[in-house]
């Protein structure tokens, strides 16, 4: 038997020596000779070891037992630190170093502590990039301490005149979450003068919805059509009421045709709620998925485009049938009915020049142009609206099919119409 250990090639610290065993075979004790393993390795002391690990073994199997040994070691290590000793035998008693404090200064300071210690890399890096745009430039070299409440306030001002009102908001909650964030954490001992500055809320509450013609005539639509991924969006918004994210992460999987259902992922839910729940669709679009499940994999998206892609076209269709209508100045179309260089002049300020004098009356009545305007969202609110015009439809069956937690959020969806108020009163006990 040969003592001499082979290394075993592109390896490290593993080796082998030829043996000869003798076993028992069908006529009797035979002989053969095996490749015996041996591992050389540190234990958790640093002393040198070595360990026969098995004969005949793969390469892949003998390097799956290093790394277990190494891991075996390492966990070890991890669970016992041995202690240093003086010549007396007393161990040395190892004060722990306290952990060195944030040194607050600037709003700077302030900023990259929350992203450095905050662990939602996606909405951090988002908020990076509204920092670098807005906030930096501003205050990122002033005293955090001594900032000016009369400086945010006009800087927030100035917010809202380039931004909508909500984008404007939530510019200025970022920097109260800097502060709010380094005092929890003990990171900053002064106050939050931020905190002083009240956040102008828009109202956001749609008053146009979509009639039943008004559906057909935007599924009927060549360009809805043409568009195989916009054509489901389509269906499946104006059947399940769900809201945009949802059906753009629905897959194949989700969908039972047989049934007439999905499943979908309410993400506005906090997680102890249940946030997935089932929603229904009728024939005409079981049949477009149909069509489109002959192409499509199992785990595979739905909707394949990205949802700012199809945002933009659909959202230009929707402008094209219901928002270039209805206009009380018609020299702001152009022959086909179409507003040519500022549509957007008409609903929001991001069309605005700089040099643009613009009153707030004018502000005012965009504001209100702004919230007949039908969007992507106003499907979901349109959804509402006709099914409780359905004969056995209520507004506690609509708060399951929208997924709503308290049924006063359903409300808001109940768009209620003042002519067919009256009607029904009319005819009630008649």
């Amino acid at each position: 038997m040969s003592n001499k250990l082979i290394k075993v090639p592109d390896t490290e610290n593993l080796y082998y020596k030829n043996v000869k065993i003798i076993y028992d075979g069908k006529y009797g004790p035979r002989e053969k000779t095996v490749k015996r393993y041996t591992l050389r390795f540190l234990n958790e002391d640093g002393k040198r070891k070595q360990e026969e690990i098995g004969d005949d073994l793969t390469i892949k199997k003998a390097l799956q037992i290093q790394e277990n040994k190494k891991k075996f070691i390492e966990s070890i290590k991890s669970k016992t630190k041995r202690t240093r000793r003086t010549r007396q035998k007393q161990p040395i008693i190892s004060i722990p170093q306290q952990e060195k404090k944030f040194s607050v200064q600037t709003i700077n300071d302030l900023a990259q502590y929350y992203f450095n210690n905050n662990q939602d890399k996606k909405t951090i890096n988002r908020e990076k990039r509204t920092y670098e745009i807005y906030i930096k430039d501003v205050f990122g070299t002033q005293d955090a301490k001594n900032i000016k409440v009369s400086d945010v306030k006009l800087f927030y001002a100035n917010l809202k005149e380039k931004l909508a009102i909500k984008t404007a908001g939530n510019i200025i909650l970022m920097m109260k979450k800097y502060y709010n964030y380094a005092i929890k954490h003990h990171y900053y001992t002064g106050v939050n003068l931020v905190s002083e500055i009240e956040i102008t809320h828009p109202d956001n509450t749609r008053t146009k919805y979509l009639t039943k013609e008004q559906i057909q005539e935007l599924e009927n639509d060549k360009r809805v059509l043409e568009n195989e991924d916009i054509h489901l969006f389509v269906l499946l918004s104006t059947r399940t009421g769900s809201r945009a994210g949802s059906i753009m992460k629905a897959t194949k999987f989700d969908v039972d045709l047989e049934k007439h259902t999905i499943k979908l992922h309410n993400f506005k839910k906090k997680v102890e709620d249940t946030k997935e729940y089932t929603a229904y669709f009728d024939d005409i679009t079981r049949n477009a998925l149909e069509k489109r499940f002959e192409t499509c994999k199992t785990h595979e998206k739905i909707i394949k485009s990205t949802y700012a892609s199809l945002r933009k076209k659909l959202q230009r269709i929707l402008d094209d049938l219901f928002n270039y209508t209805d206009r009380d100045n018609e020299k702001e179309l152009d022959s086909k009915g179409r507003v040519k260089s500022y549509k957007q002049l008409l609903y929001s300020k991001k069309g605005l020049r700089s040099d643009e004098a613009v009153s707030e009356e004018d502000l005012e009545v965009r504001a209100k142009r702004r919230k007949n305007r039908i969007v992507i969202h106003s499907i979901r609110h349109s959804f509402a609206y006709n099914f409780l015009k359905q004969e056995k439809s209520s507004i506690f069956k609509l708060k399951n099919l929208l997924n709503h937690s308290d049924i006063k959020m359903t409300l808001r969806y109940a768009h209620d119409d003042e002519d067919e108020n009256k009607e029904i009163i009319k005819n009630m006990y008649k």
